[in-house]
């Protein structure tokens, strides 16, 4: 299995995968981006991760939006497209949330701004 150009070697499905993948492979990703030794995955919900490569290892998990509004439609916030990594930072967008970019060791909030994105952020 290859995830933007890198090649997964050593398990074959999830249940071979390093434990901390079992626990984020039950929701579908929105999209992941693999940076030298770093994994970032977007989810449903407006989480964001960030894994070790080689072990799976949780790094951290932020919100880039939070769910709100009163009808299931509302609170829509999921992660869009590939997270996109520069810089030392990975951004990503979330449908009728918000776009944020995080450092990339830590996952702490380096800016936000509120805004809807039905199409993923891009570095070009």
């Amino acid at each position: 299995m290859s995830v933007s150009g890198h090649a997964f070697t050593g398990w074959i499905d999830a249940r071979d995968a390093p434990a901390a993948f079992g626990v984020y492979l039950a929701t579908t990703p929105a999209g992941v981006t693999v940076r030298d030794d770093l994994v970032f995955a977007g989810f449903p919900g407006g989480k964001m991760i960030a894994l070790r490569l080689a072990t799976g290892t949780l790094l951290w998990e932020t919100a880039v939006a939070e769910p709100k509004g009163e009808t299931e439609l509302e609170r829509v916030a999921d992660v869009v497209g590939d997270p996109v990594v520069q810089d030392g930072q990975v951004c990503a967008a979330a449908y009728q949330g918000r776009i944020g970019c995080f450092d990339e060791q830590r996952g702490t909030l380096t800016w936000a701004r509120n805004a809807s994105s039905t199409a993923p952020i891009s570095s070009s």
